[in-house]
This record gives structure tokens, sequence and C-alpha cells, in this order.
């Protein structure tokens, strides 16, 4: 009896934090093939941190069509039907609940998030050699962005262990850097300036853009601000 009393003590904790942590995934992430988990863990009386891991496997986005235009990238250079795009994404939300529980009522979250964007771009450039030809040209690279924001919700449960976490609205903004590379023969000059051509009429505002085009590739870059903005999106989790 005596010897059990220490290792009461020591599990003493564990039970008191028991109820106090959340396993959640958001369901209306899966509408975009974005695969999205999160965990959230009580710090002090009402303020947790809640932690989220985001990512997309590379390919063609429900929707493309209008989000693209909506990006800036409807170009008639570019073919969007072979336009792909993956991303990864870290998220920390320190949140703080104006209830009287963590865990539980309307809640308020700034948060920090670093994001990479995985892209294939494809223009067409066309030209004369000395006959009309047109070839693909293929950028690939990334995109990356760190931006902070702030979005409002409320959690509640809807069993024993089981929480219902619903974000009404939230925003970010930040900064970008992106990086995409085509690397192929461009020893033709017609070719080359055609490449040259497309990329100067490729207008990705309100980012800056710099390129060169050499007889071995071509490279754009790109920096300026992010932005971001999420409505209504449902996260169902278990309690522990």
């Amino acid at each position: 009896m005596r010897k059990s009393v220490p290792l009461l003590l020591l599990l003493l904790p564990v039970f008191a934090m028991a109820q106090k942590n959340a396993v959640k995934v958001n369901l209306s992430s899966l509408v975009l093939r974005n695969y999205h988990i999160q965990y959230e863990r009580k710090i002090i009386s009402k303020l947790t941190v809640n932690v989220g891991f985001r990512t997309m496997p590379k390919g063609k986005l429900p929707w493309q069509d209008q989000l693209v235009k909506y990006a800036g990238l409807d170009n008639p250079n570019i073919e969007l039907g072979r336009f792909q795009i993956g991303n990864t994404a870290f998220t920390v939300e320190p949140r703080i609940y104006l209830s009287k529980k963590a865990m539980k009522g309307f809640y308020i979250g700034p948060y920090a998030r670093w994001a990479s964007f995985d892209l294939a771009l494809p223009f067409q450039v066309k030209y004369n050699d000395p006959t009309p030809k047109s070839d693909p040209v293929d950028f690939t690279g990334k995109v990356t962005s760190f931006s902070g924001g702030l979005k409002i919700g409320t959690q509640f449960s809807i069993a024993k262990r089981i929480a219902l976490d619903i974000c009404w609205i939230g925003g970010h903004f930040g900064t970008s850097k992106g990086d995409l590379n085509f690397a192929g023969d461009l020893s033709n000059p017609n070719k080359r300036d055609a490449v040259d051509r497309a990329i100067r009429d490729f207008d990705p505002s309100p980012f800056k853009k710099t390129h060169t085009v050499s007889t071995t590739g071509a490279k754009i870059e790109s920096d300026g601000p992010w932005a971001g903005f999420s409505g209504l999106a449902l996260t169902v989790g278990i309690k522990f």
C-alpha cells in the first residue's frame, strides 16, 4: 500500500490533465483534397495552443479554371489543363476562450502560418523555325509564404469525447517568395525569344517578378504580399 502512494502521486498530473487534449480532422478542407489535422492542448484556464498540419498532393484543383483566373494566371500562353499545384502548411494558433472553460465555447485565435506550394506552370510558346512551331515549356518550382492572421470560432462537445470545432471566419496576411525553373534546350534564338516574350506577358500581380532566359533554360522569381481568407470550416475531433 505504501509503495503505491508515490506512484499515485506521480500519476496525479496525468489524471489532472485528462480531457485537456484533442486531435481533430478538418472535414471542410477535404473538398479541395486538403488533408488537415490539428492537435489542441490546454495551457492554462482559458488558453490553449492549436497546432495544425495540412497537405495536398500535387494535382489539378477542383474548379481549377475559376481559381486560376482569380489568381491572375489566366494567360493565353499558359495551358490551364496541365496546371498543377500541391501544398504543405504548418499553423500555430494560441486560442483564447471567452467562456469559463478552455476548449469550450467561443474563441479568438491569432495564428502564424508557414506554407509551401509546389507548382507546375506549363507554357506553350509559338515561334517560326522557319515554319510555325508550338512547343511546351514547363516551369516547376515552389512558392513559400509566411503569414499571420486571426480567426473566430466555436467549439463544443457533441458526445463525451467528441469535439465539434467550427471556424466562422478567419484571414491572414504576410509575404511570399517564388522560384520556378525550366531546364531545356533554348539554343534556337527564335524559341528563346518566344519564351522570353511569354514570361514578359505573364503578369502575376500583385507579386513582383524577375526572370532570366539562357540557352539552357529559364527562371522566374517572384516576391510580394500573401493573403488568405476562410469562411465556414468544420472540424471534428477526439478529446483525451
